[in-house]
């Protein structure tokens, strides 16, 4: 399988109508760097045109391959030795990494491997086959049921971290305890706006059946005495029936069909 795992973002360094970026392919163990470039012809139609060639093609391991490139890399594509390799290299900057938050100053919990920053969480997955560092900031603020991150916030977290009072195991038990709390809250708001919307739906045909009986009453006299009896009948059907919009409109509708019928026979 290939796949782009790193684009560069597009650079003229010459002509206006031309733009060049890198583009680096993993194809299972291999690495290549494409080079592209989009000309733009200046010509009625203004046509694009994109060419690219390969630059350089590395091997998972390869001395030459750029370091910067390995935390690109799709675990998923590695063969079992590329795995091995990218889980050393990954084994090796954990300790480099670890060295640069500890120079910065930042909250670091190295038996739990978790490190809090200013702004994030991360925690060093060592339970998948390639190690990987993971950002947990969103775990976390739904344990905590928080929307944003705030120093105030980033203290407590630490707090906790420092005082043993939680781990990511529990972490993502408050997550899930919070998620279904929410989900409940949730219900119980829509529950409740449905219970609003009903009643203002009920109170508004109230006021429709309330007209059309006023309105069937003031027509009733201007009517032959069929069209009359027709109307006696359809105010009985409106006291006993229920009280609801889709109601109303047949029981509306009804009546527009007896006026009608009588302007009909009128010519």
């Amino acid at each position: 399988m290939s796949r782009v795992i790193y684009r560069t973002r597009p650079f003229i360094p010459y002509a206006k109508y031309s733009k060049y970026w890198n583009e680096y392919i993993q194809e299972g163990d291999e690495i290549i760097k494409y080079v592209y470039n989009k000309v733009k012809l200046p010509d009625r139609e203004l046509r694009n045109e994109i060419y690219s060639h390969e630059k350089q093609r590395w091997t998972i391991g390869d001395v030459n391959l750029p370091d910067w490139l390995y935390r690109y890399v799709v675990d998923d594509d590695l063969s079992n030795n590329g795995k091995k390799i990218v889980k050393q290299w990954r084994l090796d900057k954990y300790i480099s990494d670890l060295n640069n938050y500890k120079e910065k100053g930042y909250f670091i919990d190295e038996e739990k491997k978790i490190v809090i920053t200013d702004r994030e969480i991360l925690m060093f997955r060592e339970d998948s086959e390639v190690p990987f560092w993971a950002k947990i900031t969103s775990l976390v603020k739904d344990a905590y049921n928080r929307i944003r991150i705030t120093p105030k916030f980033m203290e407590l977290v630490k707090d906790d971290f420092e005082n043993h009072k939680v781990d990511y195991e529990i972490l993502c038990e408050m997550a899930e305890q919070n998620r279904k709390k929410n989900e409940e809250k949730e219900k119980e708001f829509l529950a409740k706006q449905q219970e609003l919307q009903e009643k203002k739906d009920y109170e508004v045909a109230i006021q429709l059946f309330l007209r059309l009986q006023k309105n069937l009453v003031d027509i009733k006299p201007k009517l032959s005495e069929e069209g009359r009896k027709e109307i006696d009948n359809l105010l009985n059907l409106i006291n006993k029936s229920e009280i609801s919009r889709a109601r109303y409109d047949i029981l509306h509708q009804a009546g527009v069909e007896i006026i009608l019928k009588e302007k009909s026979k009128r010519g």
